[in-house]
């Protein structure tokens, strides 16, 4: 009898601590739930692209309007691609081709080239583009009229143009203000336009001399 009532408390212990066991990581994770549903809430969506040359690229995924810099970047590449020029068009037809879709955006840049085209080819002029202000002005929702909808942001670029070229054999130099307003959408071909997320749909382009 002694040693079954030894056996009988030794086991009411050890029942005792595993249930105090038990509570403890119930209260632990109780505890922890919240900042661990937290903390899943705040990962970002991950993108995985495979490019033509067999490359993986695993890269976050933003919200459209959480991705400033995104959108500063592709301005200025737009920039760079619409306005860096030479006496007969761009210096950079490929990247335009990327950054700029046919209709309207890359029709509305041919139409502009083409009206510059005979002063340019007169004085031989050379264009270099400087953006000094980038405002992103909204987001929104577009219909492309066939029943599709994209995400879209309009960004204001501001900046200089510097202008080079020759009139009666001396070289002068132009300075120029510029403001551009650029409708981006997501890229609808992200291989075929350069693994490039935004593409410029439509723009609307100022200048001044200074």
């Amino acid at each position: 009898m002694k040693l079954s009532a030894v056996t009988s408390i030794t086991n009411n212990l050890i029942a005792a601590r595993f249930w105090m066991a038990l509570a403890a990581l119930a209260v632990a994770f109780a505890v922890a739930s919240p900042y661990l549903t937290i903390a899943a809430m705040k990962q970002k969506e991950k993108v995985v692209i495979l490019d033509p040359g067999g490359t993986l690229i695993y890269a976050p995924l933003l919200g459209f309007e959480e991705a400033g810099n995104l959108h500063a970047y592709h301005v200025r590449l737009a920039c760079l691609a619409l306005l860096q020029r030479n006496p007969i068009g761009p210096d950079l037809p490929d990247l335009l081709k990327r950054v700029y879709l046919e209709d309207p955006a890359r029709k509305k840049a041919a139409a502009l080239y083409k009206a510059q085209n005979p002063e340019f080819k007169e004085k031989q002029i050379h264009q270099k583009v400087e953006v000094t202000k980038i405002d992103i002005l909204d987001t929104r929702k577009i219909n492309d009229g066939a029943g599709k909808s994209y995400e879209a942001v309009s960004v204001r670029a501001e900046g200089n143009l510097i202008r080079t070229g020759t009139v009666n054999k001396l070289e002068f130099r132009e300075p120029v203000k510029f403001q551009v307003e650029f409708l981006f959408i997501r890229n609808p071909d992200l291989l075929g336009n350069g693994r490039l997320p935004l593409v410029v749909q439509d723009f609307k382009y100022t200048e001044q001399p200074l």
